[in-house]
């Protein structure tokens, strides 16, 4: 027996149809061309049985309480549909003693394919203590029960809150279901799309522009946000110059085998880009890929909205298959900024007719693991270094003559070497550097914890457009007065140095050569 009533006011049924005309509309002229086109619309949404209820017991053991429909909640559906933030049940359990439950119902005319679901609640949920979408089983009396497990099948969701249905798959009815002993329910976005896209993003390898203080792209993989530079913690400065076509960032979605994605979402505070795809040599890392590696595509946006104060955006494209993507920022929103950011993303392929991969979330590998033939040897600091090298992003050479130490670092797709920092001690965190770090006593422990005298670096970075080298000495008997230096970090603790500072021209001959994106640094030091 369902427990719900099942009628609404005329005014409820106009609120749900009029969300339809605050839908941002596709730009897209083709229907049929549109990857992001719903597989719901408002005449396929059976009113009579859709809404919201909510029941408040005292306490747990309270079997009284009974479900009241909540006759302001289509104005939340109203929002929700238009991609809103959205409060669809607005009600409070009082004391925080309480359980309250909400139930969200989506009833359908007739049982309607669905490829592709991504649905949010609100991200406060300390209080709730059950969050869980469902469909209607094939098997249940329509328009199905929300207090009846029976009648309803659980969907699992993958990360990013989504789910690629089954090839074939048919609901007549959705349902969230909510439990929770204090707070506001809220279900931010409810989306159903017709195509069956599947999420690629957790299986690409991200990158993208990193300065100082920027957070590590990976994070985007996981379904966190990139930003590109940060402030330094004490100076407050960001070591990066503003955003612009001239000067721009960039983001890199990297397939582990090509693929042709059709549709990319995501929330930033990007205003202009382009889009990329990579034609360069399977061999060659799209991070430090030239201009000439790379293809513009074309794109439309489909929706944009404001999200807390960032854009949520959904673009669509064609593409063949490829190695690469790249979104290359050329100005923010609000303009002129430093600091770009880039999260939430899903970059979406087509399933068509194939099977839903079987995902394997702790690997994170959706492709046949490859065979192991053999154990790799123990690598040698020779054979590591050759290695890396054809990584293309970072080589370290070091040498010697009958006179000087010879350094030569290369850094490719990282630049420019500058540091913006007023104190020469603390430049290794004020902007970019290199460094090495010398052990010059030959019977000193190899498995020392502590420095001791003859343990040195040599910091080399440019600071107005001059070279500059300091030498760091935790131990350091004939240092003069005024050089020693401590610094302290949370995470570090206090350490201390005998000596600290600016080596000579004839202590130090340093030559910076390259790009601003790419660089050589040589250093020649004297042997006494």
């Amino acid at each position: 027996m369902t427990i719900f009533k099942n009628s609404f006011t005329f005014s409820a049924i106009f609120l749900l149809t009029n969300c339809t005309h605050q839908e941002p509309q596709p730009l897209l002229q083709n229907a049929g061309a549109n990857p992001y086109e719903p597989a719901i619309k408002i005449k396929d949404v059976d009113l009579k049985n859709t809404g919201v209820w909510m029941r408040v017991k005292k306490t747990g053991k309270d079997t009284t309480a009974k479900f009241e429909e909540k006759k302001f909640a289509l104005k939340g559906l109203q929002n929700l549909l238009a991609n809103r933030n959205c409060n669809l049940s607005g009600g409070f359990a009082k004391g925080g003693k309480s359980r309250t439950s909400y139930r969200y119902r989506l009833a359908f005319k007739k049982a309607m394919p669905i490829g592709y679901m991504l649905a949010t609640t609100n991200k406060r949920n300390w209080w709730r203590k059950e969050s869980i979408f469902k469909y209607l089983k094939a098997s249940a009396p329509y328009p199905g029960d929300p207090d009846n497990d029976d009648h309803w099948e659980n969907i699992k969701f993958d990360r990013f809150n989504a789910i690629t249905f089954p090839l074939g798959f048919k609901t007549r009815a959705m349902l969230y279901y909510e439990n929770r002993i204090y707070g506001q329910s809220r279900v931010v976005k409810w989306i159903f799309v017709k195509k069956r896209l599947f999420n690629m993003t957790p299986y690409t390898i991200a990158q993208g522009e990193v300065t100082p203080f920027a957070s590590n792209p990976k994070r985007v993989e996981k379904g966190g946000t990139w930003h590109n530079a940060g402030k330094d913690y004490d100076s407050g400065i960001i070591s990066r110059l503003k955003i612009t076509p001239q000067k721009p960032s960039w983001f890199n979605f990297v397939f582990k085998k090509k693929e042709a994605p059709i549709a990319l979402r995501f929330t930033s505070n990007i205003g202009k880009f382009e889009l990329y795809r990579f034609i360069g040599s399977k061999d060659l890392n799209p991070a430090i890929a030239k201009q000439e590696a790379w293809k513009i595509i074309d794109y439309k946006v489909i929706h944009k909205f404001k999200v807390n104060r960032r854009n949520e955006m959904v673009i669509t494209f064609e593409t063949p298959p490829t190695q690469a993507i790249r979104i290359e920022i050329l100005e923010t929103e609000p303009a002129e900024q430093k600091i770009c950011h880039l999260g939430n993303a899903s970059l979406y392929i087509d399933l068509k007719d194939a099977a839903t991969p079987p995902v394997d979330w702790y690997t994170r590998s959706i492709y046949p693991e490859p065979k192991i033939i053999a154990a790799s040897p123990v690598k040698t600091f020779t054979e590591l270094d050759m290695e890396f090298a054809q990584l293309k992003l970072s080589k370290f050479k070091m040498g010697y003559s009958a006179e000087k130490l010879l350094f030569q670092w290369t850094i490719i797709g990282c630049g420019p070497l500058r540091n913006l920092g007023d104190d020469f001690r603390r430049y290794f965190k004020t902007g970019s550097a290199v460094d090495v770090k010398l052990a010059l006593n030959p019977d000193a422990d190899p498995n020392r914890k502590k420095p001791l005298e003859g343990d040195i670096r040599i910091l080399v970075t440019q600071v107005k457009g001059k070279p500059v080298a300091v030498l760091y000495r935790s131990i350091a008997p004939n240092a003069k007065p005024g050089e020693a230096w401590s610094v302290t970090t949370p995470a570090g603790g206090t350490t201390s140095f005998d000596q600290v500072r600016i080596l000579t021209a004839k202590e130090a001959s340093i030559k910076i050569i390259g790009s601003s994106d790419s660089y050589t640094v040589n250093l020649s030091i004297p042997m006494k």
